[in-house]
């Protein structure tokens, strides 16, 4: 197994007052989906906005890193562009770019299952 390139885990953490939040766009188990851009470019991103209080209770600490880690080392097509992370006193702030169309997990429950041309 090859080493991981360190720089790509992590990015360093981005600035929240660079974006411009909006509206939610979905809710989680655990967390919102805000709708957010940049002024510089004007694209649009989402923001995982996850309360600290329930990452502590619920024991996540470790899933969080793995999911900011997970995100940060994707180049895959069909996953979101992860931007980075930031945090304040009570959320931590998980930034990726915006793809419509809903989440996975919805896409699975209204359809129950995928045909194979749909899973490949």
């Amino acid at each position: 197994m090859s080493a991981i390139d360190q720089s790509k885990v992590l990015p360093k953490p981005v600035n929240l007052r660079d974006y411009e939040i909006s509206k939610t766009i979905g809710i989680g188990s655990h967390s919102v989906i805000k709708l957010a851009k940049t002024s510089q470019s004007n694209k649009f991103y989402s923001v995982k906005k996850i309360p600290k209080i329930a990452i502590m209770k619920l024991g996540l600490v470790e899933h969080i890193f793995n999911e900011i880690k997970t995100l940060s080392l994707s180049e895959n097509i069909f996953i979101e562009k992860y931007q980075g992370y930031c945090q304040d006193e009570k959320y931590i702030y998980i930034i990726t770019e915006l793809m419509v169309g809903g989440s996975l997990c919805s896409l699975l429950r209204q359809e129950a299952r995928f045909q194979v041309p749909q899973a490949s």
